[in-house]
């Protein structure tokens, strides 16, 4: 009876870590691109540093005030393709300010960096592709509002965007 409990507990053990190791594996956070179909959408909310306000970039900063902040992702690209993104689906948080108004008011400038080039492979089974990384960075400033009421309509709300990935 005792070798039958140990070799079920060392059954389930085995098991068990089979699970795991496979978990680990097949974990992938990765963004990888290789064919036009292919696209990738991140939801973002523009988010300063703990303490810090984004102000318009004609004021002047004060202590705790950035004129533009930043977001970095980086991206694999099967080689042979172009990485593109674009900015989607702007909303702000206490108004409706349709999205005229928000592409005024905001600017988002994308810059693209290749990080390095070499080989990915999706999965344990899949084929060796080249590829490049490419860094991506969103950098976004705001302007001055060009009313009294869009400046009130604006404080203390907050942006929510999409960044939208694809290759050609």
């Amino acid at each position: 009876m005792k070798k039958f409990i140990i070799s079920l507990v060392l059954v389930f053990l085995v098991l068990t870590s089979t699970t795991v190791v496979y978990a680990n594996i097949s974990e992938n956070d990765d963004v990888y691109l290789d064919s036009p179909s292919d696209f990738y959408l991140a939801n973002e909310t523009l988010q300063t540093e703990q303490g810090k306000t984004i102000i318009p970039l004609s004021q002047v900063r004060g202590v705790n005030d950035v004129h533009y902040v930043e977001y970095q992702y980086e991206v694999i690209v099967k080689d042979g393709f172009d990485l593109y993104a674009t900015i989607e689906e702007l909303a702000f948080s206490q108004h409706n300010l349709d999205s005229d108004t928000l592409n005024d008011l905001f600017n988002f400038d994308i810059s693209y960096e290749t990080l390095s080039n070499g080989s990915y492979q999706d999965s344990i089974l899949s084929q060796s592709e080249d590829v490049n990384t490419v860094m991506v960075t969103v950098t976004i400033s705001m302007n001055e509002p060009s009313t009294e009421e869009l400046f009130y309509q604006v404080v203390g709300g907050s942006l929510s965007f999409e960044v939208y990935f694809f290759v050609n």
